[in-house]
């Protein structure tokens, strides 16, 4: 059972979708970590 509900790309902050998709981009996936951060657009651009 998942403590911690990691969101998907499409229900992250809208803020956060640009940034995401950048990773997808880079990566061809984008990470559960990028996810999980990406309730926080300004901790993801770090």
């Amino acid at each position: 059972m998942s403590r911690i509900s990691i969101p998907t790309v499409d229900n992250s902050v809208e803020a956060s979708k640009p940034l995401l998709g950048a990773v997808h981009r880079q990566l061809g996936m984008v990470p559960n970590l990028m996810k999980l951060i990406g309730h926080s657009p300004a901790a993801l651009e770090g």
